[in-house]
């Protein structure tokens, strides 16, 4: 029996041994003072009277910011504006990445973190697969886009690292890969002109003829901006010229025969 028990010990010691202290604290303490294992310590819960199974997802302020990334921020769960600066809690840049924490949060990246993926670049620093400044990444897209015989519809948006593309249409030149080639050049051309945008559409999607055009744009970190554009041929002008003139005539002689009737 000795030796049994003394096998056991062994076994139990050798467990010890290979089992980091670190682990062991960190368990005991996350289940000591996080009871709901919601990631966030029951003392803040309690000071700022949270409540519910969910209340770690939930946005109690309404401010953009779950109680959760507030918490991590150290942030007021029930103030919108925190430090009563007159900026939103959403719209600060808690962690100084050149990143608000709204932006953060649709990018994927941490708001609490300025080097979210560790790799030594600020995440405000970043750049995309195509290396393209976060602050230049599109947010939404939305083009309305008509012709004589087609009609598209493009909707894109961009949000935790995936992108979204819909394309409606009945013209064979406006495919998926010529908007991605679309997405591509606006997003590498942040300071251009509703022109140069404009006949990089007519070039990309081959326009001809009379159209009418309605483009909403929105960056990450720029203001939005829309634009609409009715294109019509010089033929087509000149026959509804020639079409009011003619009109025009008719009115002036009917204005002639009422006073010939007259006289």
């Amino acid at each position: 029996m000795k030796k049994i028990n003394y096998v056991v010990t062994a076994g139990l010691a050798c467990a010890l041994m290979l089992t980091p202290l670190g682990s062991i604290d960190a368990k005991s303490k996350t289940s000591k003072h996080d009871r709901n294992k919601n990631g966030i310590h029951d003392s803040w819960e309690k000071k700022y009277k949270l409540k519910g199974k969910k209340l770690a997802q939930q946005d109690t302020d309404h401010d953009g910011l779950s109680n959760y990334t507030e918490y991590k921020l150290k942030l007021n769960p029930r103030k919108k504006d925190s430090d009563r600066d007159k900026i939103s809690d959403a719209h600060e840049d808690t962690d100084r990445d050149g990143l608000t924490n709204a932006i953060e949060l649709e990018l994927g990246t941490k708001p609490y973190s300025r080097d979210s993926d560790r790799d030594g670049v600020l995440d405000g620093k970043e750049r995309n697969k195509a290396g393209h400044r976060y602050e230049d990444m599109l947010k939404k897209m939305k083009i309305a886009l008509a012709t004589e015989t087609t009609q598209s519809q493009i909707k894109y948006q961009f949000k935790k690292k995936k992108s979204q593309l819909r394309v409606k249409t009945n013209d064979a030149t406006v495919d998926e890969t010529r908007v991605r080639q679309l997405i591509q050049f606006i997003e590498s051309h942040p300071k251009m002109t509703e022109e140069e945008l404009r006949a990089q559409l007519v070039s990309l999607f081959a326009l001809s003829g009379s159209y009418e055009l309605e483009i909403e744009l929105e960056y990450f970190d720029h203001e939005e901006t829309k634009s609409e554009h009715r294109h019509v041929e010089e033929d087509e002008q000149d026959d509804d010229q020639g079409q009011d003139e003619d009109d025009d005539s008719d009115d002036d002689s009917d204005d002639e025969h009422e006073d010939e009737d007259e006289d």
